[in-house]
């Protein structure tokens, strides 16, 4: 890495630990992606929720200091279980050959009776699907709120919390200066609407996803964020289901056009920002 991208990085960390201070002991994730992908970046990718139980022990059962700890020195933390562990991803499945939470992470099933192989989760291998089929596999990956729930239900509503996770992204934007975010509705309707001041761009594509009465479907949307020379830029969200259930390369999804929708939303955006 490039000494002034590791400035970067660093001075990423200790200004999110510094915003985030009241809650570096609690459990959670901030990002996914390797510290490569902080940087000048297109695509950002946002889930909801890290996802485990925090009152129950797994691998990555990090609290939000180590989560940024680890982060900042590449997730070496993974490194000698990546390298022995048989079921490890190829590198042709791989996102990208470094260390990250999507290839190198064996994600604990919801009833943490066992881990899944290394990757190989629904929400790892969706994820991937998702990023090759955009043409982004170096997307950075992150989530809109850090601390951890078993489900997005369960989730407490902070509203400290959420307003300094916000700040964190805040900082993320002005780095990567972003022309698209690839999200679910969950994180459309709790924050990004408000703060982009989002716009819906018609029509709702069917996702092909979920019982013909109540198909998931997916959206374009177009807002603005001002970078640090307080200058508007524009910005488009593409909304996806949520990545642990739908898969962009399934059947269901190309047969209703969501696949190349996805695409061709992702591809404007960044051909023309």
């Amino acid at each position: 890495m490039e000494g002034g991208n590791e400035q970067r990085v660093q001075q990423f960390v200790r200004d999110s630990k510094n915003i985030l201070k009241a809650y570096l002991n609690e459990y959670g994730l901030v990002i996914y992606s390797h510290k490569t992908t902080l940087r000048p970046n297109l695509v950002l990718f946002y889930g909801i929720n890290p996802g485990y139980d925090p009152a129950r022990h797994h691998r990555i059962r990090w609290k939000i200091r180590e989560s940024l700890d680890y982060f900042a020195d590449g997730f070496k933390v993974l490194e000698a279980e990546a390298n022995t562990d048989r079921d490890k991803l190829p590198r042709p499945e791989r996102l990208h050959e470094h260390l990250n939470l999507i290839d190198d992470q064996c994600w604990p099933y919801p009833s943490f009776t066992a881990d899944y192989r290394m990757g190989r989760a629904p929400y790892q291998q969706h994820a991937r699907n998702l990023l090759r089929t955009i043409g982004r596999p170096d997307a950075l990956i992150t989530n809109l709120l850090f601390g951890q729930a078993a489900r997005t239900k369960d989730i407490p509503k902070n509203q400290p919390f959420d307003e300094a996770c916000w700040k964190v992204h805040e900082l993320i934007l002005q780095i990567a200066k972003p022309n698209v975010i690839v999200t679910c509705a969950t994180v459309v309707d709790k924050r990004l609407r408000r703060q982009l001041g989002l716009n819906l761009v018609p029509p709702a594509r069917d996702s092909g996803y979920g019982p013909p009465h109540a198909r998931w479907t997916c959206k374009q949307w177009e807002g603005t964020w001002r970078d640090e020379a307080t200058m508007e830029r524009r910005i488009v969200v593409c909304q996806i289901p949520q990545m642990a259930f739908f898969d962009i390369t399934a059947e269901y999804s190309r047969n209703s056009g969501a696949l190349e929708w996805a695409k061709a939303v992702v591809q404007r955006a960044t051909e023309h920002p």
